[in-house]
Parts: C-alpha cells; sequence; structure tokens
C-alpha cells in the first residue's frame, strides 16, 4: 500500500511487489545509501484513490484470492 496526502484528503493505492520491483508502480528513487538503503516511490495521483475506499479493495483483493 502506497500512501499519499493532497491538500485536501489522503489518497492510496495498492502494489504487488513484482510492479514496485519492475517500476510499473511509479519510480523508485533512492533516499540514502549505506547500511540501510531507504528508497521512495513516485507515483501519479491520477493513479491513487480516496482512502474512504481503503477497506473496500481490501475486501475485493481479499475475495480474488479465496476464489483461487
Amino acid at each position: 500500500v502506497t500512501a499519499g496526502r493532497m491538500s485536501k484528503e489522503i489518497v492510496f493505492n495498492i502494489w504487488r511487489k513484482g510492479m514496485v520491483a519492475e517500476q510499473k508502480a511509479g519510480s523508485l528513487v533512492r533516499m540514502a545509501e549505506g547500511q540501510g538503503v531507504t528508497c521512495k516511490i513516485t507515483k501519479r495521483l491520477n493513479e491513487m484513490f480516496p482512502v474512504r475506499r481503503l477497506a473496500e479493495m481490501i475486501r475485493d483483493i481479499l475475495s480474488e484470492r479465496s476464489e483461487d
């Protein structure tokens, strides 16, 4: 789950680890180097959802997994 903040609301999206690693979820920007490398993911606002939809999307994902 990636979250961000706009001026009036909190937004988020959910990506699988592979999508993040392949930079299909946004661009990874290295923030620090050394023993603990820190990265930030940049993403487009038009790909994000209002946080009020978080529970709904989690339910949808869990229901898809239970069908497999």
